[in-house]
């Protein structure tokens, strides 16, 4: 039960990191769209930080969850 529990916990933070995603970029477009001002470049670097770092922890999240199924025998090895 408790291997559920994590796998849930997973799911939620790799949703949460996928809309971060998301709205970095969304909002990346929209200040780069409308303004050329000086700090929309310091701006621009940040939300792709952004970007880079919650696609980075998405991916340990995501292997930390193929491998709490794996230990739990949620998934087969077989065909793999």
């Amino acid at each position: 039960m408790e291997a559920f529990l994590h796998i849930d916990t997973c799911h939620k933070i790799i949703r949460y990191c996928t809309g971060t995603i998301l709205g970095a970029f969304v909002l990346m477009i929209i200040i780069t769209t409308f303004s050329s001002a000086p700090w929309v470049l310091s701006s621009g670097k940040a939300l792709y930080w952004l970007i880079v770092g919650a696609a980075a922890f998405s991916f340990v999240v995501w292997l930390w969850r193929k491998r709490e199924e794996k230990e739990s025998g949620m998934v087969s090895d077989q065909g793999r």
